[in-house]
């Protein structure tokens, strides 16, 4: 995406520089191509939102396009961290909010393919831990009448 807007000229000059010194400054490597980190891409969209040209339903929208970069900042953030465990329903919301950034930057029919793959696997994955849950409380949730002692 990035790419494509820096060739029809739609990424400012100051902001790719300013995004390249304050890279440099944290003492990353060098990175080829806008491989930045999803943060650092996310705010060199934002550096250039007027310019960039979106994709899909919610391209002409203020309000959608606005709510997706605080989602694209939230996944941003949270997948910065190592999070090791994340309730299904987080999950799921990332999910969705990744789909809909794919489809907001325009991204081709292979991404989605791929990320269709990535999301029915994930899926998968949790319905089986839920059925694994539900037959470990039948196996060991098992409540007892208490019966008083003999006198």
């Amino acid at each position: 995406f990035l790419l494509g807007e820096q060739k029809g000229s739609r990424l400012s000059l100051e902001s790719v520089a300013l995004t390249i010194k304050n890279w440099r400054r944290k003492g990353r490597p060098q990175v080829i191509e806008f491989q930045f980190d999803m943060m650092t891409q996310h705010d060199l969209v934002e550096m250039n939102l007027e310019t960039v040209r979106f994709y899909g339903p919610r391209q002409a929208d203020p309000v959608a396009l606005v709510a997706m970069m605080r989602a694209w900042k939230a996944l941003a953030t949270e997948m910065s961290v190592r999070t090791f465990c994340a309730p299904d329903s987080v999950i799921k919301k990332h999910m969705s909010d990744a789909y809909m950034l794919l489809e907001l930057l325009g991204a081709p029919m292979v991404t989605f393919l791929n990320f269709q793959d990535v999301q029915l696997k994930h899926l998968r994955l949790m319905a089986k831990g839920r059925k694994e849950e539900e037959t470990t409380e039948l196996e060991f949730g098992v409540t007892r009448p208490w019966v008083p002692p003999a006198s």
